[in-house]
């Protein structure tokens, strides 16, 4: 099991997660200390691409915004140590690389409706 130690001498073990729902719990309401505060961590998990085609699920989205000029949009998927990572999270990627091509429209409405209805909630 690996350790950190900071520089105060305070020992952080690493924590194993039982169950992948609580684990993508703990990034969301983390995820301004884990991506950065220079962006916005988007907790939507809705099917991308085309079903006979490499469609799938991302569990959210962090669209980086260090630089203005230059915004970056990252799917964000969360997987247990123990899942494979050849034929889980390897599979993953490639529907991903695939979806976001075919599906990229769909990913911009979905991230557009989720900021204009948290400006409703202001």
């Amino acid at each position: 099991m690996y350790k950190i130690i900071d520089e105060l001498g305070t020992v952080y073990t690493q924590y194993v997660y039982s169950k992948e729902a609580d684990f993508e719990k703990m990034i969301v309401e983390n995820s301004d200390k884990i991506f950065g505060s220079t962006g916005i961590y988007f907790d939507i998990k809705k099917l991308i691409g085309t079903p006979k085609k490499g469609a799938t699920i991302p569990d959210g989205y962090f669209l980086d915004l260090t630089f203005h000029n230059d915004p970056r949009l990252y799917l964000v998927e969360v997987e247990l140590n123990s899942h494979d990572v050849y034929g889980h999270i390897g599979e993953q990627i490639l529907r991903f690389g695939i979806s976001t091509e075919t599906d990229k429209y769909k990913i911009k409405n979905c991230l557009l409706t989720e900021v204009n209805t948290s400006l409703q909630l202001l």
